[in-house]
């Protein structure tokens, strides 16, 4: 019986240094918690002050190139502008030539009418 008893009460210590042991882990583990926490909460934040800088250089990026290519296109419809206007430069000044020859021609076929009668 003594030796039952022995055993119980060895038990009943190794039971409660284990129920020791356990709350020990549990604090430990609370602080380890918060520190996995603190750490976690640095890298997503980490992570968020690199993905905000990735999408300012981005926009930033976009933005030039809408810039670029804005000022291509305003460079090509002026170019495109001058083009007609040259053209239409071109058939004003070609008007009072034409105008002026074919005024002679006229002369000339209207004598020649006038000499053959």
């Amino acid at each position: 019986l003594r030796k039952g008893r022995l055993g119980r009460s060895e038990r009943l210590r190794a039971h409660e240094q284990r129920l020791q042991e356990a709350r020990e882990n549990a604090k430990l583990s609370s602080e380890q918690a918060q520190e996995i926490i603190y750490v976690k909460t640095e890298e997503v934040e980490e992570k968020k002050r690199v993905q905000l800088e990735h999408a300012a250089r981005l926009h930033a990026m976009r933005g030039r190139v809408l810039h670029d290519v804005m000022v291509k296109v305003i460079d090509e419809v002026e170019q495109e502008q001058r083009a007609i206007l040259l053209r239409q430069c071109f058939k004003m000044l070609r008007s009072p030539a034409l105008q002026k020859k074919s005024y002679q021609l006229m002369n000339r076929k209207r004598l020649r009418n006038w000499l053959r009668i």
